[in-house]
């Protein structure tokens, strides 16, 4: 998308972000921090739901992300100041 090269530019500063957040999607931490950053999500749902739909894919193939994925992806990704997360 749009915003391919900046992320690639996170990844070039930060390669520890190239880590999937789920194994059979191609998303990576880095597009999650790229949201929170400068897209102003929100939530994990937010990320999930509406930045890369890949929670309506989980839903459908009665898929579990996991609460410890979720936060997860919030410890390694995001400054908690600016990120909340719902459970």
């Amino acid at each position: 998308g749009a915003d391919a090269e900046n992320i690639q530019q996170l990844l070039t500063e930060k390669p520890y972000l190239a880590e999937k957040i789920h194994a059979e999607y191609p998303y990576t931490k880095a597009e999650v921090l790229w949201f929170v950053e400068n897209e102003m999500a929100q939530t994990v749902e937010d990320i999930l739901a509406r930045r890369i739909r890949l929670l309506f894919f989980l839903v459908s193939q009665n898929s579990n992300f996991g609460r410890s994925r979720e936060k997860s992806l919030v410890k390694i990704c995001c400054p908690p100041k600016k990120f909340r997360i719902y459970f």
